[in-house]
């Protein structure tokens, strides 16, 4: 199994990408720049990966806080790489990217089952609870309403001469 791989490291003080290889350990990543030799060991435990979840992307690991450390790693088989070799890490596992779209799916279709359930159960168990505890003047008040309020539309709907007003110069209510 490959555990060299070419990346480039940003340091997170300036925009500068440098030429690296990264080995992978089973405590931590060595990064070895290629410009001066340094070697540097990123523990898996202050590694975040912020990118190659998704096909396409390039992986990208960051250390540190404000002004985090980047490594870049073209090949998505690194993350393949990384998860054999050190298989308690956190990081992104590529052969689980096909079961993301079942997950989805199953996921869509239980939101909508909920709703479903919620609209056909929950909604009509509610309301009659609800509705027991309406208070009987407030039932009156709101039938007077729109008793009132039906007259008053019908009544504006007639000439005086009897004859149905136009509805197309009037604006609907």
């Amino acid at each position: 199994m490959r555990l060299d791989w070419e990346a480039a490291y940003l340091d997170g003080r300036s925009a500068a990408r440098r030429r690296a290889t990264v080995r992978i350990g089973r405590a931590a990543l060595e990064i070895t720049l290629a410009d001066t030799g340094t070697s540097l060991l990123w523990p898996y435990g202050e590694i975040r990966q912020t990118q190659g979840l998704y096909s396409g992307e390039h992986v990208r690991l960051e250390r540190g806080g404000d002004l985090s450390e980047a490594l870049l790693v073209s090949d998505v088989a690194f993350l393949s790489a990384l998860k054999a070799t050190a298989p308690d890490t956190h990081f992104h596992d590529p052969a689980r990217r096909r079961s993301r779209l079942g997950l989805t799916l199953v996921a869509g279709l239980a939101a909508v089952g909920i709703a479903l359930g919620l609209y056909f159960f929950a909604l009509p168990a509610v309301a009659a609870v609800a509705a027991a505890r309406v208070p009987v003047a407030w039932e009156t008040k709101l039938g007077d309403t729109i008793v009132e309020h039906s007259r008053r539309r019908a009544s504006a709907a007639w000439t005086p001469t009897g004859r149905r007003a136009s509805t197309r110069s009037r604006p609907p209510c």
